[in-house]
């Protein structure tokens, strides 16, 4: 059994830092590739705050 997706994500760490790819299908063969790299999160991780999305 194999699973296709219209994106995919590829994560990456090395050292002190973290990278993840994502490659998203686009018309005409093309693909959308977003690279993102941030330090790597150490401890304990921040508190998130999140608002209802207004309709």
């Amino acid at each position: 059994m194999s699973v296709q997706s219209e994106t995919s994500v590829l994560a990456f760490t090395r050292e002190n830092r973290a990278a993840t790819v994502q490659i998203q299908e686009r018309n005409m063969g093309g693909a959308l590739v977003i690279v993102t790299i941030a330090p790597r999160q150490t401890g304990e991780l921040p508190a998130i705050q999140a608002a209802p999305l207004r309709q």
